[in-house]
């Protein structure tokens, strides 16, 4: 008899907001430097999931 097992994606860590209601899910949480240059340079918001 064939068992099957369901698949959990990985959580994500938070996304990026890019141009206000598009969003970019990730795995690992950047540093704050890395959140700051987004906002500064690119305007993209960094929210905690």
């Amino acid at each position: 008899m064939t068992s099957y097992v369901t698949y959990r994606p990985p959580q994500a860590a938070g996304s990026w907001v890019i141009g206000g209601n598009f969003f970019v899910q990730v795995r690992e949480r950047p540093n704050w430097l890395h959140r700051w240059f987004a906002l500064a340079f690119l305007g993209w918001q960094w929210v905690d999931a």
